[in-house]
């Protein structure tokens, strides 16, 4: 499956790598390099011929990698390259398919690409998978895991991280606080219920005034100021 790339980076020498890495490898296609920040703002936000793969620094003087990260998610697919191993956390709020710290080898590339290469081939056969989904960083694995969103049956609270269970019984430990995680998701099929708790519409057999019980999971207390907005949310969902 050819996919195209793309690099931004204030740095030649870090886009020269890539580009080498890039054209070593088969199924790729060298879209350029882009030095300035600012001109690679402009051909995101135009929308116009993007390319399939956007590796992109994360620190640059000009503009940050964050901002055009904002731009571009949704329209390609997302690798942060950079430096600083303390924005690993904060590249996946934005929907990156992977991180690779600098400096970094030509096999470890390819383990971003092979990641891309299932997002595009799974977005393909269900065009509803790519917004449908999610690229979740498992603290205790070191892995990247695409999720899709209704697939996740509840989150809960746990320190700086936040544990986030699956439907089907496993569940994932993001360095992400439960308020993060939770606005990454960007879906009204989720709601919070309590500080330390989230729950998936799917998800609600039961419901009284004071707690919620899941089909899968324990029964969560309500927390009193979450009481007014969950009651609307079951409603709108036919569950009240």
């Amino acid at each position: 499956m050819l996919m195209s790339c793309l690099v931004v980076d204030d740095e030649q020498a870090a886009i020269d790598t890539l580009a080498s890495y890039i054209h070593a490898t088969e199924d790729l296609t060298y879209k350029g390099g882009i030095i300035m920040p600012a001109e690679a703002r402009d051909l995101l936000l135009a929308g116009n011929d993007l390319p399939d793969i956007l590796f992109l620094d994360l620190e640059m003087k000009a503009i940050s990698g964050a901002v055009l990260a904002e731009i571009a998610a949704g329209k390609t697919m997302i690798v942060f390259s950079t430096g600083h191993a303390d924005f690993a956390v904060q590249s996946y709020e934005y929907g990156a398919v992977d991180y690779l710290l600098k400096p970094f080898s030509y096999e470890r590339f390819l383990k971003a690409i092979e990641k891309c290469r299932q997002l595009k081939e799974l977005s393909t056969n269900d065009p509803g998978f790519k917004s449908n989904s999610i690229t979740i960083a498992d603290s205790r694995t070191a892995r990247n895991w695409i999720v899709q969103k209704d697939h996740i049956a509840y989150i809960s609270a746990f320190g700086n991280y936040c544990k986030v269970f699956l439907a089907d019984g496993t569940h994932l430990m993001p360095l992400m606080s439960l308020t993060n995680f939770y606005d990454s998701l960007k879906s009204d099929h989720f709601i919070r219920v309590h500080r330390s708790w989230a729950i998936h519409i799917k998800q609600v057999k039961d419901y009284n005034k004071d707690s919620v019980t899941l089909h899968i999971g324990p029964e969560i207390k309500v927390g009193r100021v979450y009481k007014p907005a969950l009651k609307k949310w079951l409603q709108k969902y036919g569950k009240v």
